[in-house]
This record gives C-alpha cells, sequence and structure tokens, in this order.
C-alpha cells in the first residue's frame, strides 16, 4: 500500500482451538464448537451483542461458505475433528 492509499477490501480469517470467525467488510460471523454461526454487524454492533443470522440468511450462507473455502485451503480441522482427536506418535 501506499501511503495514504486506501486498502482493498479483504476478509480476515480466525481459528483457534474450538472457535473460528471471519470478518468481511463490517460483518463479523462466529461460531464456538458445533454451535451454529452468529452474524454481527459491526457497524451497529461494534460489542457482538444481538445475532442477526436469521435475519440475513444470504450474508450468513456467503460468509460460511467463504469461510469453509479458506478452512479447506489451510487444512483447518472442523470443531467436531478437533474433540478428543489424539497426535499421533512418531
Amino acid at each position: 500500500a501506499t501511503e495514504g492509499a486506501d486498502l482493498p477490501p479483504r476478509e480476515f480469517f480466525f481459528e483457534h482451538s474450538r472457535s473460528c470467525s471471519i470478518i468481511s467488510e463490517n460483518w463479523k460471523e462466529v461460531r464456538t464448537g458445533n454451535r451454529d454461526w452468529t452474524l454481527y454487524n459491526l457497524s451497529n454492533d461494534p460489542f457482538e451483542t444481538t445475532d442477526i443470522a436469521s435475519e440475513h440468511p444470504e450474508r450468513l450462507a456467503q460468509m460460511s461458505a467463504s469461510w469453509q473455502t479458506w478452512a479447506m485451503a489451510n487444512h483447518v480441522l472442523k470443531p467436531e475433528q478437533k474433540k478428543g482427536k489424539k497426535k499421533s506418535k512418531k
């Protein structure tokens, strides 16, 4: 990026332990364990207090698909695959 220039839009993906999320524009989608995804509009709800997933099913589906694509490309295990997963000894 050059000084003073806007950065191109991009998505940010997170995965830690049994939680995962994606931030895209002003939207954040979060999932913990095997629970359903939750969706927040960070412009209106920066503290993520109100899940609006049921009000924006198209956005939820698009972001979930983006996260799944990223997870597959980066060999991220699904939360249910981590439960009880033991490292193999070599």
